[in-house]
């Protein structure tokens, strides 16, 4: 149980931020990441030692917040406001010395993905947001080599014209 407990110290912070990133609200990423929790403690047992740990853990993660997004119905049109842009413009500019809050950060992450599907923005999240590799998202995904370039290359594009439509 103490090394459980150690686990979760570490690792609850990793999946508020995947969860945060994808699903672009504080209270849907606490409990994705609360979730991802419980789920990691009662599937521990079915981990396999030939299983690359972060990776099985990703996709625990990721498909909780697949989970939440289903939950929530994600049909909804969000406007995203003057202010929001301003903010992105001046990251993207250099200008921003401080950094965006949680709150402005949530908002300029649904303002460029808005327009994503979850697949994409899932395979956007995790390669220009997290760093991961295409073979690695493949194992958190489950999607095949193709289809994870496909949504990435869609989503950059998306989110590229959205910042040039604005910029």
């Amino acid at each position: 149980m103490t090394a459980f407990t150690e686990m979760v110290k570490t690792l609850s912070p990793v999946a508020w931020r995947i969860a945060f990133r994808i699903l672009a609200n504080n209270e849907s990423a606490e409990d994705a990441a609360q979730e991802s929790m419980v789920k990691l403690w009662r599937n521990l047992s079915r981990f396999r030692d030939n299983q690359k740990f972060s990776s099985w853990f990703y996709r625990i993660v990721v498909n909780c917040c697949y989970d939440e997004l289903r939950k929530q119905k994600r049909n909804i049109v969000h406007k995203t406001d003057e202010r929001t842009w301003f903010i992105l413009g001046e990251i993207v500019k250099g200008d921003n010395s401080e950094g965006p809050s949680i709150e402005e950060y949530a908002e300029i992450m649904e303002a460029v993905t808005e327009k994503l599907t979850p697949a994409q923005k899932t395979v956007f999240v995790l390669s220009d947001l997290e760093g991961m590799d295409n073979g690695q998202i493949e194992q958190v995904t489950g999607m095949g080599r193709n289809t994870v370039k496909a949504n990435l290359h869609y989503a950059r594009k998306r989110v590229m014209e959205l910042i040039k439509e604005r910029f």
